[in-house]
């Protein structure tokens, strides 16, 4: 995976990649023992929970063992009975989605907590580009301390202004496109503090994760990230 304790910012050129890309983050995060906090604000939980399940992954083991929550800040999904589900109080709020987010972590034991985001985006259909950008980084203060954060973001949806605002205060910077083969591609364009040479591989998730199949991160000089297969 990569390392902890920094923020990833993942720059998609359609919505639907965003989605993808965190749920099949956090299944493999879940996957390899982690804690995971998952952030929806597109979708209801109960479809969060389906899409992580098809790559494998037994959502519920994880609930009973304190390992995964969801923060519901999709603004049309209803409250559901569910312990492990924080619904934000007023998801056009960005307190009230923050202070969601710190209660699910301190409920997770507060430490070594990876935080996925899905997705930014909606957040800027109500709130300025400083707005946002000052969330994303009180966001990133919080993964220095408790584990890591990966956020999702449709940059085609946005515009370069608010890409940059949020990306210049991000540690590391993943890019994802889709090819004239209608497969995925990625590449880590920036990581604070280390040289990256960006390169586009592709990334297959419409299935599960073979044993060993993970976004890995391999040290050395120069420091290079790739998707392993």
């Amino acid at each position: 995976m990569f390392p902890n304790n920094r923020s990833l910012l993942v720059l998609s050129d359609a919505e639907p990649g965003t989605s993808q890309f965190s749920c099949y983050l956090a299944a493999s995060k879940l996957d390899s023992g982690a804690k995971v906090v998952f952030v929806e604000t597109n979708t209801p939980p109960d479809e969060v929970v389906f899409h992580i399940s098809n790559y494998g992954v037994d959502t519920s083991a994880m609930e009973s063992d304190s390992r995964f929550a969801i923060v519901d800040a999709c603004p049309h999904s209803m409250p559901v009975d569910d312990p492990h589900v924080v619904k934000v109080g007023d998801p056009s709020r960005l307190a009230d989605i923050f202070e969601a987010i710190t209660f699910a972590v301190n409920q997770l034991g507060g430490k070594e907590v990876e935080l996925v985001f899905d997705s930014l985006t909606p957040l800027y259909s109500e709130h300025d580009t400083a707005s946002v950008a000052r969330f994303f980084k009180d966001l990133s203060t919080i993964a220095r301390f408790s584990g890591s954060l990966t956020c999702a973001v449709d940059r085609s949806a946005i515009g370069e202004e608010q890409s940059a605002s949020i990306a210049s205060v991000a540690d590391g910077l993943v890019e994802m496109t889709m090819g004239s083969n209608l497969r995925w591609y990625v590449r880590l364009k920036h990581l604070r503090g280390s040289t990256v040479s960006p390169k586009w591989v592709s990334l297959d998730m419409e299935r599960e994760p073979p044993v060993g199949t993970a976004l890995m991160w391999r040290r050395g000089s120069p420091a290079e990230a790739d998707f392993l297969e």
